[in-house]
């Protein structure tokens, strides 16, 4: 039965979703770069305060995820990837099956 299945529709899920990594992951890469080189001007330079940015952003987002709480933002999480699953199992159309 395990054997049916990754055969057949989780291989044809993970071969479909194959198609777009090479280009999620180069421009993963690419946006990574481009903060890091930002990053590393911005803090040799007396031109720019990134570390001030990125710093006081940090502090923003830790005080609203803590203001949140754990619980809340455990429900918001699962509610995310529950809703990511129910669109991979029911939301894309099926390619008809041809008999051979």
């Amino acid at each position: 039965m395990t054997l049916a299945f990754a055969s057949g529709g989780l291989l044809q899920v993970l071969r479909n979703g194959l198609k777009y990594m090479d280009r999620v992951a180069a421009g993963f890469i690419i946006v990574t770069g481009m903060y890091l080189t930002w990053y590393w001007y911005s803090n040799i330079s007396d031109r720019g305060t990134a570390s001030t940015k990125v710093d006081s952003w940090h502090d923003w987002l830790y005080n609203r995820l803590y203001e949140l709480g754990v619980w809340k933002l455990a429900i918001i999480l699962c509610a995310a990837v529950g809703a990511g699953v129910v669109y991979v199992l029911f939301g894309r159309p099926r390619e008809p099956q041809v008999d051979s």
